[in-house]
């Protein structure tokens, strides 16, 4: 990374991020609020009728900024809720929005939700004593291992 400030905002973001998941429980559970919990569904006409910002990035943005966050407009929050499914931006007429399965979860919702709380659990850092306890796991496995391979 060449911008010194970018590498400082991930630092910062990352710390930021975690403070977020302890009040909340989850990233998830503290992004899905702006929208009111359910995937806002939009059908612009034409892809110059889709906004680059709403109320609602404009709000999530702010609320980012307040809590330490850095590089978080309201352009990059929205580019954020469309792709975690929390906005359905499909042009009236896409065959995405053609071929959508009212029963299914095809643009966020529900299942959109399960899957990012368990990238939170997978993926995220847990307490030193777990990554200590997990790493010794894994020595005492490949341990086990050399002495069976005769």
């Amino acid at each position: 990374m060449r911008n010194r400030l970018k590498l400082e905002g991930a630092v910062k973001n990352a710390r930021a991020f975690l403070e977020v998941q302890k009040e909340f429980g989850s990233f998830d559970a503290y992004a899905w609020k702006f929208v009111g919990g359910d995937p806002k569904r939009n059908r612009p006409k034409t892809m110059k009728d889709v906004p680059a910002q709403t109320p609602e990035s404009d709000a999530m943005s702010k609320d980012l900024k307040k809590r330490g966050f850095t590089f978080v407009g309201s352009t990059i929050c929205y580019a954020f809720m469309q792709a975690v499914g929390m906005v359905d931006d499909h042009v009236a007429g896409c065959f995405r929005v053609e071929k959508a399965d009212p029963k299914r979860d095809n643009h966020g919702g529900t299942e959109t939700r399960r899957r990012a709380r368990n990238l939170d659990r997978e993926y995220l850092p847990r307490s030193h004593e777990g990554t200590k306890a997990r790493r010794h796991e894994g020595t005492k496995a490949r341990r086990h291992e050399g002495t069976q391979r005769g």
